[in-house]
């Protein structure tokens, strides 16, 4: 066994000098890390075991950072607990569903996603109960104050949990402490302010586009809703260049096109 006597940090060790409810998860974390097997096993087979996905529960039991797409995605499945087995000589190893299927898009996207996943959260750590409802409430608000930028929002919060995730002295309540964070996805330009989420590959126009749509001018366009501008190449009216009177003469289309 490891002589943790000898670990530089061990004297330091102590998570008695930290808020209350960190040094309770901590010490929980701890005696889950020991044997993380053991410890799914117990919750999977207790009567009152949430209904979420089997696979977050070793993140969640570690307190690493969980990927609400995968909770949404577990959400709907019709598949059950999608798995991988990949077998290695004589051993399978069992892992995690591939990439998930559907995003967190969106408030009640995400307001589902966090709910489940929370009820996950308080099953093993049930004094971070306050802290999680608190949390949830804070991010809602940024979605109700920015109606038109979701992503921005869904940013934020993966960056949130990832640094919470990463360090053991943070409350997911203590905002102040994510200026820098809060700083970069609404606040600085060219930063993580004007980044869309992975999973939303719509501009930060909310998906429009400045430019003439090439098959609205051919008449051709069947796209409801188009994401580029129907406008006649020649006069810039509501019509197709094919249709336009004023083109006649003009040697072909001109601006830009799709």
């Amino acid at each position: 066994k490891i002589d943790l006597t000898l670990l530089p940090m061990y004297h330091t060790h102590n998570a008695d000098t930290l808020h209350p409810e960190l040094g309770l998860t901590l010490r929980l974390k701890e005696n889950y890390l020991r044997d993380v097997a053991t410890a799914k096993q117990f919750i999977l087979t207790h009567p009152d075991c949430p209904e979420v996905p089997n696979e977050i529960w070793n993140d969640v039991l570690a307190s690493n950072y969980v990927n609400l797409d995968r909770v949404f995605s577990g959400h709907y499945s019709l598949d059950g607990d999608p798995r991988e087995v990949k077998r290695i000589g004589d051993f399978e190893v069992v892992s995690g569903g591939a990439k998930p299927d559907k995003h967190v898009r969106d408030k009640g996207d995400w307001g589902g996603a966090w709910d489940t996943y929370s009820e996950a959260v308080v099953f093993a750590y049930p004094h971070r109960e306050s802290e999680l409802r608190a949390y949830g409430k804070y991010i809602n608000g940024l979605f109700s104050s920015l109606p038109s930028a979701p992503s921005r929002v869904i940013n934020y919060d993966c960056a949130v949990r990832t640094r919470l995730a990463r360090g053991n002295r943070y409350l997911l309540t203590e905002v102040a402490k994510f200026n820098d964070l809060y700083t970069q996805h609404f606040i600085a330009p060219g930063l993580g302010g004007s980044a869309t989420h992975p999973s939303q590959k719509a501009s930060r126009s909310g998906g429009r586009s400045n430019d003439i749509c090439r098959r609205f001018n051919e008449g051709k366009c069947t796209a409801d809703p188009c994401r580029y501008r129907h406008r006649c190449f020649s006069c810039g009216g509501e019509h197709g260049f094919s249709s336009c009177a004023a083109a006649s003469g003009s040697g072909g289309a001109r601006g830009q096109r799709k």
